[in-house]
């Protein structure tokens, strides 16, 4: 223990010398009696008896109790799957609706651009000039007089019901201000 003491002392002092600055330490004197620890006894425990199972009485409760434990395993098994293969078959059914949704989108946007184009092709086949041409060579349109335009200021909103009154500015009546009588 001493022989121990002075190596680690020697250790000790030896690695604080390390560079050209560093402080000498001086070694303590050693301790003339070294410090032991008292040695412990150690009481031997006492382990607890096992009882030995020796009537048929103790078997036969051990067998029941193996029993009814399989019996409960067997069923927390059965349940185990069942809800395993429930959970599967749930997975199984989102994931094709997934799928089915995904078609269904794709679907969707087809069918918008379907209609854009298909309005943009009715747009671009009507020509408003043949269409003016048409209602006033063919049908007889004629543009109307100054006389027969009739103007009212709505004070309820901005649109125009279709049989809504129209308020009498003048105290003519329609059919006369249609005619020209003024």
């Amino acid at each position: 223990m001493e022989e121990r003491r002075r190596q680690y002392h020697k250790m000790n002092y030896m690695q604080y010398m390390d560079g050209n600055a560093v402080r000498k330490l001086e070694v303590a004197e050693e301790i003339a009696e070294p410090y032991e620890r008292p040695e412990r006894r150690q009481e031997p425990s006492i382990a607890p008896k096992k009882k030995k199972h020796t009537s048929k009485g103790n078997a036969r409760a051990i067998r029941g109790m193996d029993t009814v434990m399989v019996c409960f395993l067997t069923v927390a098994i059965c349940i185990t799957g069942f809800m395993c293969v429930k959970f599967l078959e749930t997975q199984a059914k989102l994931t094709c609706m997934n799928s089915q949704i995904s078609d269904l989108q794709k679907e969707i946007v087809a069918l918008k651009e379907e209609n854009t184009t298909e309005k943009n092709a009715i747009t671009a086949q009507v020509d408003l000039d043949d269409i003016y041409k048409t209602a006033t060579k063919k049908l007889g349109m004629v543009h109307p007089k100054k006389s027969q335009i009739i103007t009212y200021k709505s004070t309820k909103s901005d649109t125009v019901q279709q049989y809504g009154d129209i308020p009498d500015d003048k105290k003519k009546g329609l059919l006369e201000s249609i005619l020209g009588g003024e």
